[in-house]
């Protein structure tokens, strides 16, 4: 079973009722992920990062600034799925989290992509090649425009491990 990281925006005013009730909003987030869907950020309301997100959350680690965890961040709702819990970046954080990544282009993370360190560090799926580096650019600028448009959007945002 592989771990993945999904992304799904959350309008300001459904914010309250993810944090009074999370099973039932997480429920509800979970039937809009449908098979055949496209990982378009622009017109999707969710996005994956799938296997990326613990090489993109270490990347960003030593890229940035740190001014957000887009990765590990947030304040945690609900049960642990397994991986941890799932949790949410108010509008503020995603507009935040949007201009640092906007920030920040990819040729910095590469700067810093080693497969061996990678490896040796243990960051899931614990096995990396040189020539992953285009997947997780991929991966890297959808997350970057998915930020984008739920900053301007003025969405909160669900960050979760599955």
């Amino acid at each position: 079973m592989s771990i993945t990281g999904s992304y799904v925006r959350v309008a300001a005013s459904d914010l309250e009722r993810l944090t009074r009730d999370p099973a039932a909003f997480m429920e509800a987030s979970m039937a809009s992920m449908t098979p055949g869907w496209e990982n378009d950020p622009s017109t999707q309301p969710w996005i994956s990062v799938e296997k990326a997100w613990a090489a993109l959350g270490y990347l960003l680690d030593k890229a940035t600034d740190g001014t957000i965890d887009v990765v590990f961040g947030g304040t945690p709702i609900g049960e642990d799925w397994g991986f941890g819990p799932p949790r949410y970046l108010t509008p503020d954080e995603v507009r935040q989290a949007a201009d640092m990544l906007s920030r920040t282009p990819f040729d910095r993370l590469a700067a810093h992509y080693d497969a061996r360190q990678l490896a040796d560090a243990k960051i899931y799926p614990g096995h990396h090649a040189e020539d992953d580096l285009r997947g997780l650019q991929i991966d890297y600028e959808t997350l970057v425009e998915f930020f984008a448009v739920a900053a301007k959007s003025g969405d909160g945002m669900v960050l979760a491990l599955m």
